[in-house]
Order: C-alpha cells, then structure tokens, then sequence
C-alpha cells in the first residue's frame, strides 16, 4: 500500500511547521521586544541629551576660543553674548566696530557700521542657558557682566579676557555645564560639568573639568 503524501506523518508535521508562528510565540517575542525597549529606548534618550548638552557647551567654548583668536589678529576687542529667551537660547561672537555694545549685521548702505561675525548657534531643543536654581536662567552668568536677556564677555587685543567667569548650561534632566574663563591674563577657556544639587544654591567650588576628581556623573 502506498501512502499519500498528505497522510505521511513526516509530511504532516511539516506543513504544521510551515505555517508560521503561534499565537504563544508571537506573544513571547512581543514581551521580549517591549523589555529591550523598555530598557534601552530611555538609555538612547538620556544619551542622546546628554550629548545635545555637550556639544553646546563646546560651541559656546569654540565661540569664545574663536573671538580670543581674533581681538589678537585684529589688535581690538570682541565681544562674546550669550542671549536666553522663552523660545531660543544662543551665542554670538563678533567684532563691535561702531561701538554700540550689538551686533549689526553687514548693511551696503552704511558699511562703516557693519560689525564682523566671528561665530553664531541657537541652542539645541532642551538645552538653556541656567545653572543651578529652580527659576529660569538663574545663575546662567557667573562673573562676567549681565545684560538685557544674557550675559557678556570681552576679550582684549593681548589675549587677556574682561573679567574671569563662567556661561552656565542646563539640560532637561538637570545636568549643568559651564564654559569657564581663568585667569584673566591668559584667559584659558575650559568646559566643566557642575557636581552639586542642581535645584539648590550655586556653588563655584563644585564645577569640574572631565579628568579632575570626582569627574563626570549624570542625572
């Protein structure tokens, strides 16, 4: 007797297999996708602001390297302004020729007056210009001169800087950075992570480069 193919036991189970997952493997795969997500998604989010912060405390140092390097090419001061609002924080650089203490952009009707940009970047979504407090902006300038909105630094012909001080940066998740300038004579510019309560006072001692003691820790 010859059996059909579709009888066979083997072919049987075969074609069982072929027709694709069970209901009960579906689900076992489900689970095991929403716990990798649920673990890495909020991860790849911390690292994600994490990085946004970063990188805009180091535009906001490149912005300040970049306005040292030139009020020594030109012999003449520039200016460094860090501006905060409800929808946008920024930093511009530039070359203050009339002397008006802003930035007027290049007009062909009175090029005496233009001003030189030297550097300009808007802050990324849920990055601010805040150190530690709980009200907007609080302590976003340490040490160097305010203005309406933000907060300014010089940088003189020789090199040297107006005041010593510091641009503080927040994230949403309460990590603080600060673009630092120390001394006054060498104005050497370095980026420092803030290693105390981030809703209480500000204090000074508590901010450090990424290879000092304690180094870098986040919320």
């Amino acid at each position: 007797m010859r059996w059909d193919r579709c009888s066979s036991p083997r072919r049987a189970r075969q074609a069982e297999h072929s027709q694709g997952f069970s209901l009960v493997e579906l689900l076992v795969v489900l689970a095991l996708l929403s716990v990798i997500v649920g673990i890495g998604l909020p991860a790849m989010l911390n690292s994600l602001n994490r990085s946004r912060l970063a990188a805009f405390a180091q535009q906001t140092a490149s912005a300040m390297q970049a306005a040292r390097l030139e009020a020594i090419k030109r012999s003449t001061v520039t200016r460094v302004e860090i501006h905060f609002s409800a929808n946008s924080n920024s930093v511009i650089a530039y070359v203050d020729t009339n002397k008006n203490n802003v930035y007027d952009p290049p007009n062909p009707s009175t090029p005496t007056a233009n001003d030189i940009l030297i550097f300009q970047v808007t802050a990324p979504a849920g990055v601010v210009y805040q150190g530690p407090g709980t009200t907007a902006n609080s302590n976003a300038v340490y040490g160097f001169d305010t203005i309406s909105g933000g907060g300014v630094v010089l940088f003189n012909s020789d090199g040297s800087v107006s005041k010593q001080g510091g641009f503080r940066i927040r994230d949403q998740r309460a990590n603080i950075m600060e673009v630092f300038v120390s001394p006054q004579a060498s104005a050497r510019i370095a980026v420092r992570k803030y290693a105390g309560n981030p809703n209480g006072g500000d204090d000074p001692t508590l901010y450090f480069e990424s290879d000092e003691s304690p180094g870098w820790t986040w919320n």
